[in-house]
């Protein structure tokens, strides 16, 4: 059985809603048996009351899934699947553009001593003149150009779906079974190998190719 405990807040809320969808993928798309609900009048009830916080564009789509669950028990396997994928990407674009919203960005940096913001970055421990050079190159010049370097993107690897559920563009969590592996070197190029790993769930196969230049 699953407990399926009241949120606190919006990301609470969508943790705790990844973490019965990935329940109810791991048992097979069963409508999953909780302490107090199953798994589709969890989903039903928790998505049909729309959060403030939640964005005025994502509203109308949060309750159409609720809506859809409320028929969960009556869809099978292959439709079951769909809407868990469906609702999966759903709710990863919703945290993303929470986390977009809430990025430090948009945050004012504390009060601190002007004269450490304005510091070369060559004056640090562990950095000196050399490694001074390339961080400038990268447009980091300064104490403060550092502490406003932030990640371009936020892999979130939570986001976890079957193969069938997969979209192009889309990066996500496969747990799959290796049902192949080959491995080819060009006899007419020693210097190109591919790389072939073909992997499968109860949803279909895929095929992942890499290509390899140069000595290995």
């Amino acid at each position: 059985m699953v407990n399926y405990p009241a949120p606190t807040s919006l990301l609470d809320l969508l943790q705790r809603l990844h973490r019965a969808l990935a329940v109810e993928v791991d048992r097979g798309f069963e409508n999953t048996r909780g302490t107090r609900q199953y798994f589709a009048e969890f989903l039903s009830t928790t998505l049909s009351a729309v959060p403030s916080e939640l964005a005025s564009t994502d509203c109308r789509r949060w309750q159409d899934l609720g809506g859809r669950f409320g028929y969960y028990p009556d869809l099978d396997a292959g439709e079951r699947q769909h809407l868990v994928a469906e609702t999966r990407r759903f709710l990863h674009q919703v945290r993303r553009r929470l986390e977009e919203a809430a990025s430090p960005k948009d945050r004012a940096i504390p009060p601190a001593n002007a004269e450490v913001l304005s510091q070369s970055t060559a004056m640090l421990k562990g950095i000196g003149p050399k490694s001074a050079q390339q961080l400038e190159k990268l447009g980091l010049r300064t104490v403060e150009n550092l502490l406003r370097y932030y990640p371009r993107a936020y892999l979130d690897y939570s986001n976890r779906t079957t193969i069938q559920g997969c979209q192009v563009g889309e990066t996500v969590t496969l747990v799959a079974e290796v049902r192949k592996v080959n491995c080819f070197t060009s006899p007419r190029n020693r210097k190109l190998t591919i790389f072939e790993l073909t992997i499968g769930d109860g949803s279909g196969q895929m095929k992942i190719s890499r290509f390899f230049a140069g000595t290995r």
